[in-house]
């Protein structure tokens, strides 16, 4: 049976979905928006003091260069100059030393850039060998 204005209903409920199908996709693409600009103003707000004390970027990748330049400036250091001046740079945590056996060493370096609420942090970490003598021979950057 047809009812008269039946076609009315259905073009308006048609309508009805067709619209809130096209509102959905906007914010959609509003929200993708919003989550790739968090980090870069993340980085810019978080890492801007620590980035001008440097003198470099607000980003990590900038401060990461900047301290893996530093250590490859610090090659032939000793193990404690090392540690010295990388605390002069920021809040460095060094994991135990593993010995080998023909009397290198390797340590980890695990850099805090950040400290953000609920227990997140803006981390990077290097790998560092030393020789016998504990000086630098080598360093390179963990992908954090």
């Amino acid at each position: 049976m047809n009812t008269p204005g039946g076609g009315r209903v259905l073009a308006k409920w048609t309508g009805l979905i067709v619209g809130l199908m096209a509102l959905a996709v906007v914010l959609s693409l509003l929200i993708c928006l919003i989550i790739m600009a968090i980090p870069r103003a993340i980085d810019a707000v978080v890492l801007g003091s620590l980035a001008d004390r440097l003198d470099t970027e607000p980003s990590k990748a900038a401060l990461v260069a900047h301290v893996t330049e530093l250590l490859e400036d610090l090659k032939g250091s000793d193990r404690e100059d090392v540690h010295h001046r990388l605390n002069e740079v920021g809040k460095f945590s060094y994991l135990r030393p593993f010995q080998y056996s023909n009397g290198e060493s390797v340590e980890e370096l695990v850099w805090v850039l950040a400290e953000l609420p609920l227990g997140l942090g803006i981390r990077a970490g290097w790998t560092v060998r030393y020789d016998s003598n504990d000086r630098l021979i080598d360093a390179s950057y963990i992908d954090s």
